[in-house]
């Protein structure tokens, strides 16, 4: 074969009946770049939302913000890193039959193993920040302490050995020559375990998912708060479900994997779920911190509409009458308004939140019967 023959040689079989396309191949790129950006997007938001209540409203910084932004920026290089690797004239979203073997470089390879790296690391990040999270809001309780600590070990101690598999298994071992071939010569070598390794960390990840969401539950309901206010409160951390479906998605993929020969085209459903089960859990882990914010601007709509009562006192026809009523009368003419409403219903909400983002102290009775 001549040199011309090697270079248009597939890097996979394609189906009877095929020919590979390698100059206009169809391709999920677009769907990757979308998917992907909408949730770097959508958590950035939210991110930025944090960052105000904690440095504008609260004042106040803790190990579980570190562990937050982290996870974030994790994941964002993680993206980054994956659209380099994406779209017409590169590697996955494509067909493997559709891209030339020799395309296939130490620079992809690389980039593969760093993008599934930084996942892993963005992953421990943001579920370390919803731990840390739960040990500042339900300190008091003991159960829920210790399931903390038993989640940060074993989190730390998979995702930490996952990085270090991946790197033993797919990087050239000390002594050996770090050029291309022997980048591919690994690769193929490391392709099954690694395969069987994403379906393992599919199957911690939704098992941790749901981890995460029973704690903040169990303890919400262990605390003495009507129904209603323990389900109020408990809706805040329910955005853990969407987690969990996006874990269960990327588990599917993971595991479709394992059977077929088009890793590259399939690998891009993979991405986009495991992109949303990050942002997911970082969404999951602001939305108590938010709950400031909501206050915050309630309690201002509540002042704003007292400023403007008491200006138009001064401006309407009767201006004469008191600002203050008598009592005698008060309970007669005074209705409460729908600012006061509107605050006190946001107070009530949050009130079980808010005493530890916003002073720091918490003034909730958790029940410690029975630890």
């Amino acid at each position: 074969m001549t040199p011309s023959d090697y270079a248009n040689l597939p890097a996979g079989a394609p189906p009877p009946g095929v020919m590979p396309n390698f100059d206009h191949p169809p391709t999920r790129a677009t769907e990757a770049h979308i998917g992907m950006g909408i949730c770097i997007g959508v958590t950035l938001v939210f991110v930025v939302l944090r960052l105000y209540v904690k440095l504008a409203i609260t004042h106040m910084w803790g190990w579980d913000d570190c562990a937050c932004i982290l996870g974030f920026l994790l994941i964002v290089a993680h993206d980054l890193v994956s659209f380099t690797i994406m779209g017409p004239g590169k590697w996955l979203g494509t067909h493997i039959w559709d891209i030339r073997a020799v395309s296939f470089t130490k620079s992809y390879l690389q980039r593969t193993l760093a993008s599934i790296n930084l996942y892993a690391a963005s992953a421990f990040f943001v579920k370390l920040s919803l731990f840390l999270l739960y040990f500042r809001i339900f300190k008091p309780n003991k159960v829920t302490r210790w399931l903390i600590y038993g989640g940060i070990v074993v989190c730390g101690l998979f995702y930490s050995a996952s990085i270090i598999s991946n790197c033993a298994l797919c990087m050239p071992h000390p002594g050996q020559p770090d050029d291309t071939a022997t980048w591919l010569s690994r690769s193929q070598k490391c392709s099954a375990p690694s395969q069987h390794l994403a379906v393992v960390q599919g199957v911690f990840g939704t098992l941790t998912d749901t981890y995460l969401l029973v704690i903040p539950i169990q303890s919400v309901f262990q605390l003495q708060l009507p129904t209603n206010r323990k389900l109020g409160v408990s809706a805040i951390f329910m955005i853990g479900i969407i987690a969990i479906a996006c874990s269960l998605g990327s588990l599917a993929c993971r595991a479709k994997l394992l059977h077929s020969s088009d890793a590259t085209w399939f690998s891009v459903s993979i991405y986009n779920f495991s992109a949303a089960e990050i942002s997911a859990g970082i969404i999951c882990s602001c939305m108590p911190i938010l709950a400031a914010l909501f206050r915050d601007q309630a309690i201002r709509k509540s002042r704003v509409s007292s400023l403007r009562y008491i200006f138009s006192r001064f401006f309407s026809r009767n201006s004469q009458q008191p600002l203050v009523l008598d009592r005698t009368h008060s309970s007669e003419n005074q209705h409460p308004s729908k600012h006061d409403t509107s605050a006190q219903g946001s107070k009530d909400y949050v009130q079980l939140l808010e005493t530890e983002t916003v002073s720091g102290k918490s003034n909730s009775h958790v029940s410690d019967e029975g630890c």
